[in-house]
């Protein structure tokens, strides 16, 4: 092994210590590489004065599907809510879903002030808001929101200036601390990123002289999302392609199965249609309901427009009451398919996406492997992709996991040896 290499490895042992450093004291990779965006804090009902805004109840609430999914709720003694959206940093689709998260919330339950990390007090936006054409503005804020220098909220607020207040919340001396520690560690980046790249062009050279063409080709895949230039979307469609080519039964992996399932309904739901379809089929309920079941069934419409009844529980109310009256759902086509749309998606549990994502692409594998060279060599990619996002501070849970689990493995030494 020669000098190079030994430096190599006794920096990148140094510089992924501070970075793990990093993420304990800011808490980003053991929250998913997630951080905090508050919204609130607010009365129920909403803004005094704002009229048709949702009530809030955080026992009930959800959002629209395509906007995210509640992963925890707590109600307390207060009423008062704050609710706490997930944000990956620099990431231009996670930050986009923000700012539409963030309008949802803003026109639903009249929520108005955004509490931010990475600031303290007062945001000043005027060199974007200055801009009168808002066109112009939207394109703008939408360049340096791709460029990572801008995050949703800001996002939203430079294009709806007078709708939310924007406030930092941070410690500024704390903030500082846990900002020299990450600046420490650029003292070893560009080193270490010289490596990153010499260890990523030698691998690739090997792969291509490993690996089959079938595992190169899952391997750039995976590389590819771990990398961020295609999304989890992309990458599971990907898998579940292969799968089925390789006669795989992928329901075997239940929750992946039902969530890629509700992905290809989704492409052919028509939203408008399926809505107004609903409103149809309500009124004749009506015509045939009781007045108490009348009642019900509007009490329950309102339950449900107001986000206190999940939609699963409404269109399981609709169904049976349509039953009992005799009414044939196959009548209105679009609300049938969104239904069994939201009833997939609803059972889908999301703890396990991750774990079983990772179990799918081993058994996409494993056939493929020849010898326990392309095993290793596979490892060792996995490892390579997760160092990189170690040094870019954008770990995911699951990632971060798999890195405690089999820290030894991540040692240079392997990659040399190998």
């Amino acid at each position: 092994m020669n000098s190079g290499w030994l430096k190599a490895h006794r920096m990148l042992k140094k510089a992924i210590s501070l970075v793990i450093l990093v993420a304990f004291v800011s808490n980003y990779i053991l929250s998913d590489a997630w951080a905090a965006v508050d919204l609130g804090e607010m009365p129920f009902e909403g803004r005094p004065g704002d009229a048709g805004l949702a009530r809030l109840d955080v026992e009930t609430f959800t959002i629209p599907a395509h906007l995210g999914e509640i992963k925890l709720t707590r109600k307390g003694r207060s009423d008062k809510f704050i609710v706490h959206i997930q944000d990956a940093h620099c990431n231009h689709f996670a930050q986009k879903k923000i700012s539409d998260i963030i309008d949802y919330l803003n026109k639903e339950y009249g929520m108005s002030v955004v509490n931010l990390e990475g600031g303290a007090g007062d945001y000043n936006l005027d060199v974007f808001t200055a801009i009168t054409g808002e066109e112009i503005r939207r394109e703008v804020a939408e360049y340096f929101v791709k460029k990572g220098e801008i995050n949703g909220a800001e996002l939203y607020a430079i294009n709806n200036p007078d709708r939310v207040t924007l406030w930092g919340i941070e410690d500024k001396d704390l903030y500082l601390d846990n900002l020299k520690v990450y600046r420490d560690s650029l003292g070893y980046k560009a080193e270490v990123e010289k490596y990153l790249e010499e260890l990523t062009h030698v691998m690739n050279n090997l792969k291509r002289h490993i690996f089959t063409p079938e595992l190169l080709k899952i391997d750039m895949a995976y590389s590819a999302y771990k990398a961020g230039n295609s999304d989890f979307r992309d990458y599971l469609e990907f898998l579940v392609r292969e799968a089925k080519e390789r006669a795989i039964d992928v329901k075997a992996f239940k929750n992946l199965y039902l969530l890629s399932s509700a992905m290809e309904m989704e492409e052919g739901i028509d939203f408008k249609k399926a809505n107004t379809e609903r409103s149809v089929l309500v009124d004749r309920l009506k015509e045939g309901l009781s007045k108490n079941e009348v009642r019900d069934l509007v009490a329950k419409t309102v339950d449900f427009k107001t986000r206190r009844l999940s939609p699963k529980v409404f269109y399981s109310y609709l169904l049976k009451k349509a039953r009992e009256l005799g009414l044939d759902i196959g009548d209105y086509p679009a609300l049938s398919n969104y239904i069994v749309y939201v009833s997939t998606y609803e059972a889908v549990d999301r703890s396990r996406v991750m774990e079983e994502l990772d179990a799918l692409e081993a058994a996409i594998k494993e056939p493929l492997y020849k010898n326990d060279i392309q095993r290793a060599l596979n490892g060792l990619s996995r490892n390579l992709a997760i160092l990189k996002n170690i040094f870019a501070i954008s770990l995911t849970k699951a990632d971060y996991r798999y890195y405690l689990r089999n820290r030894a493995s991540f040692d240079v030494i392997n990659f040399t040896a190998f």
